[in-house]
């Protein structure tokens, strides 16, 4: 078995010896497992060119043809040919349902008779982790990433609304590195092969590994990467998350990004950018779900069931008087609504007088009221009781705990199981 990560920019020599260039991608076509037909390669002068696979001899540590140069058979495609770097490598990945599940990081390959056919696609870390040449890093903290093939038969390509590669087999079938283990990773590299790691990695993955990496290293990565990569994976952090990692940015360099995200998401990590880094505010999140009294339980859950689909954990529903307002009423919480008649209304059913805290309470404060109230999540309110956030359990174990032990602590809110504003 071959992967595409090992012969990729490999030299390729004619049977004079002379180097022609470097591979830059596979051309494949035909069946349910593609025959590799040609090879791209590129020469000094960054000029491409197909060469046609018959006259390929090797592919140990170079890849060496059976012609010279002058007597080259060029290849030209042809209708339904994949070109495996350009097309498929990077790919978004989907399965039936549409849920994205990662992208596609190495390409496998097998070989039968004198020709190569394209076998599997490789969506795990260890994939990525070998085509940036640092997947050393998790075997020597001894981390193992996983190796997880998809058979190429199982694929099929979907151009709306965005061209993807689509997979025959549920979400849950993928596994995928935990995102404190490839922050561990992160923290673990050097600055530039940490910035590479994380600019390769889909956005979602990007944002959920940086939210476990240290502060300091957070703050190297953003200076690194690209601008707009930077902006793209700030958007899909959590909007707490994000306004501490710009915090510790220069000012020019986070109005930058600011100035680059999207508008929605820009505006709510500026609105806790505002707020003092020890207080309530600052520490608060933005996503959580605030419905207005006059729903009934029955239309509280519709809405709910709209908002489960990009969330996977609800935990309080905030109870307020009017959308306009967000005059907090009290809370309720997801088994209440759940069991509740479903004609009665959310302000029958709501726990009136919640604990709160003050938006400009110290931090430490917040933290001792979550734990001791025991609960998973406080709403934050300013001086007329509109609800401003949430503070979130696992941030008030960042204030409580030692550093040492945080690392340790797993995330309760991800950005994937934390509550959306709905309000």
């Amino acid at each position: 078995m071959l992967l595409f990560s090992q012969i990729v920019g490999r030299p390729v020599v004619d049977s004079k010896g002379t180097t022609l260039g470097r591979l830059k991608d596979l051309i494949a076509s035909g069946g349910s497992y593609p025959v590799v037909k040609a090879l791209v390669v590129e020469d000094l002068s960054h000029r491409r060119f197909a060469v046609a696979w018959e006259q390929v001899l090797d592919i140990q540590s170079h890849i060496d043809l059976s012609v010279t140069k002058r007597y080259l058979v060029l290849y030209e495609t042809e209708p339904g040919d994949i070109l495996l770097s350009e097309q498929v490598l990077d790919r978004q990945l989907t399965d039936v349902d549409g849920h994205k599940v990662g992208r596609v990081n190495d390409v496998q390959l097998g070989q039968a008779n004198s020709h190569y056919r394209v076998l599997a696609i490789d969506p795990s870390t260890r994939g990525l982790l070998r085509r940036l040449g640092i997947d050393r890093a998790a075997s020597l903290m001894g981390i193992r990433p996983e190796d997880h093939l998809i058979p190429w038969e199982k694929l099929q390509t979907v151009q709306e609304p965005v061209p993807c590669l689509q997979i025959t087999v549920p979400k849950i079938f993928i596994p995928r590195l935990h995102p404190s283990d490839l922050a561990e990773i992160v923290d673990e590299l050097s600055v530039r092969e940490s910035s590479s790691l994380i600019e390769a990695m889909d956005d979602e993955t990007a944002a959920d590994t940086l939210e476990e990496v240290s502060a300091r290293r957070q703050a190297q990565i953003l200076r690194e990467i690209e601008s707009e990569k930077a902006a793209d994976i700030l958007e899909e952090m959590g909007p707490n998350d994000a306004a501490d990692v710009l915090a510790d940015l220069p000012a020019k360099k986070a109005q930058e990004l600011l100035a680059l995200m999207e508008e929605e998401e820009s505006q709510d990590v500026r609105e806790l950018l505002a707020y003092p880094e020890d207080t309530a505010g600052g520490i608060m999140t933005t996503e959580y779900v605030s419905l207005p009294e006059s729903l009934t339980v029955r239309e509280a859950m519709k809405q709910l069931k709209e908002i489960a689909k990009e969330v996977e954990d609800v935990y309080y529903v905030y109870v307020i008087n009017l959308l306009e307002e967000e005059k907090l009423v009290g809370v309720i919480s997801l088994r209440d609504l759940i069991i509740a008649p479903s004609d009665q209304t959310l302000a029958q059913l709501v726990e009136p007088s919640p604990i709160t805290v003050s938006v400009k309470a110290d931090q430490k404060t917040v933290a001792r009221v979550i734990a001791k109230y025991n609960l998973l999540a406080v709403p934050v309110v300013n001086e007329q009781n509109q609800l401003q956030g949430i503070v979130t359990v696992d941030d008030a174990m960042d204030i409580l705990l030692p550093a040492a032990w945080r690392r340790r602590m797993p995330r309760m809110f991800s950005r994937e199981t934390s509550a959306v504003h709905a309000g």
